[in-house]
């Protein structure tokens, strides 16, 4: 998916209509909702505190690496994730993100956390406006509630998101010219960010909820942050190649099309966070742009059928 800034929320409401099912109910997770921050920044104390969480009747809904976790915790969990000595913090409160108190990737997924408290997305152009309650919920009385649809036996190179359930890693790349090619117009800034990483989160996150027990979603994210020789709101969509093979290519993976190393990119994201699916997402800033559409007017973002 590559998507501009501007007109951002249009995507997020799409997905809400896509996801209008008849007769099924919003979903209740057993437990609190709660923010779960390790003190150690260690790989597999973040997926073992998934583990941990879930084998306890809980549920995680979101993981930030490398030590910022999101869900609804059991009694039980939260006593045996506190035997673990890793938790550093657990809280159902908002919790301000201080600049000497955590470090910028943690507080970027801090802005996340608080802004589930309130009704409306926080951004530059708006105030929040009223709060949400976050009460203990019990689970639904559902037979083999337990099924968390483990797939990664099943796992298919060219099958990186399939199914809808389960767990799934999202890579998120930020990308902005370096102004080494195309004349550098636009340029990301850590409340831009923000904003478009709220609104990532937003919508996944109704997902998850209105998945509920039945699809048991969970959403792990990589955020990386690029730079590329081209502008891209200025190229047209066939020209995204040529910005999204620079980008992949930073990361280290090269001498194919595009297509093929991007989803390279996601099988290594869902062995490297143990999900059952992965795709990745592409974000470009369009503040300065005259309407925010890339240069064709293809459009502000498309994605393709399948992934990656």
């Amino acid at each position: 998916m590559r998507f501009s800034l501007k007109l951002f929320f249009a995507f997020i409401a799409l997905q809400a209509v896509l996801a209008t099912v008849s007769g099924q109910s919003q979903s209740l997770f057993e437990g609190r909702r709660s923010l779960i921050i390790l003190k150690s920044t260690d790989h597999n104390e973040l997926l073992k505190t998934r583990d941990i969480v879930e084998k306890s009747g809980g549920h995680i809904t979101h993981l930030f690496p490398p030590n910022i976790l999101q869900g609804y915790l059991t009694e039980k969990a939260e006593k045996e994730l506190q035997k673990t000595g890793w938790i550093k913090t657990i809280t159902d409160k908002s919790l301000p993100a201080g600049e000497k108190e955590f470090s910028s990737s943690e507080r970027l997924a801090l802005t996340t956390w608080n802004s589930t408290f309130v009704k409306t997305l926080v951004t530059r152009d708006g105030e929040p406006k009223g709060k949400q309650d976050h009460n203990t919920v019990k689970a639904p009385d559902l037979e083999n509630t337990n099924n968390k649809f483990v797939l990664r036996g099943q796992k298919n190179f060219y099958l990186t998101s399939e199914y809808m359930m389960g767990s799934i890693a999202v890579g998120i790349v930020f990308v902005e010219s370096n102004g080494q090619l195309d004349k550098k117009t636009e340029t990301w800034t850590d409340e831009d960010k923000e904003d478009a990483l709220n609104q990532i989160y937003k919508g996944l996150d109704w997902w998850a909820e209105i998945g509920g027990y039945k699809a048991g979603l969970s959403w792990t994210y990589e955020i990386q942050s690029l730079k590329t020789p081209y502008e891209p709101i200025h190229r047209t969509k066939d020209e995204s190649i040529l910005w999204i093979k620079d980008c992949i290519g930073q990361l280290g993976y090269k001498n194919d099309e595009d297509y093929t190393l991007n989803r390279e990119y996601a099988n290594d994201l869902r062995d490297k966070y143990q999900t059952d699916w992965a795709y990745v997402i592409y974000i470009v800033p369009a503040t300065n742009d005259d309407d925010g559409y890339f240069a064709d007017k293809s459009g502000i973002a498309w994605a393709y059928l399948g992934g990656p």
